[in-house]
């Protein structure tokens, strides 16, 4: 499946300071999968890094998990 991101993605992106590069490999490596929930949607989790990804390959947002919560606020100060 050949994955794009949504502009909603692009924001999240640059908000949290995430490259694309550390996208696809969550998403080609993850740790722990999630779903897909009843729209066809997963969530796929790498390190501190979760996507979400549609069964088109529309890859709708990035996270950052933080204490066991995900925070947007301190994305940007993580360690790569």
């Amino acid at each position: 499946m050949e994955i794009y991101p949504t502009p909603h993605l692009l924001d999240k992106m640059a908000a949290r300071d995430v490259t694309w590069g550390e996208i696809v490999k969550v998403i080609e490596r993850p740790e722990v999968v999630f779903g897909p929930d009843y729209r066809g949607r997963k969530t796929v989790q790498r390190g501190e890094l979760a996507v979400v990804v549609d069964s088109q390959g529309a890859v709708i947002t990035v996270l950052l998990k933080q204490n066991e919560q995900w925070n947007d606020e301190q994305a940007r100060s993580r360690k790569r």
